[in-house]
């Protein structure tokens, strides 16, 4: 049995909880690996979060402190960009400066808390293309 195999169930539970524990109408969960994970159903709304390839590399070679070989891997053993991008309901580029992304957060955050009882999901990707 893998590990995910055996995390990611415990994982679950104890997102449904804190999730349930939230006051809140409009609540954000950040999950690694959300599609991957097969999480995606849980949520009444998904939003996909990408940058390109060389952003993603130099940004987790940086993160992560590894060569850009250990990066590309780390990007390429992901769920394909575009699946995820097909499979979200909502889409923001995180490629360009870091305003840009803040300002389609804050204009995202708007749209999705209009709406009551909506939880979130955005989710942090690299495009392997």
């Amino acid at each position: 049995m893998q590990l995910n195999e055996l995390i990611h169930p415990l994982a679950l539970v104890k997102m449904r909880e804190a999730v349930g524990r939230c006051e809140n109408d409009a609540v954000l969960v950040d999950v690694p690996l959300l599609f991957e994970a097969g999480w995606e159903v849980h949520f009444d709304c998904r939003v996909v979060v990408f940058a390109d390839t060389s952003t993603c590399w130099q940004r987790i070679g940086g993160r992560d402190r590894v060569d850009p070989a250990e990066a590309g891997r780390t990007v390429l053993s992901q769920f394909p960009l575009h699946d995820k991008i097909m499979r979200a309901d909502h889409v923001i580029n995180n490629t360009g400066s870091w305003v840009s992304t803040i300002l389609e957060i804050i204009h995202l955050a708007r749209l999705i808390s209009s709406k009551q009882n909506d939880k979130f999901w955005i989710e942090f990707s690299c495009s392997p293309s």
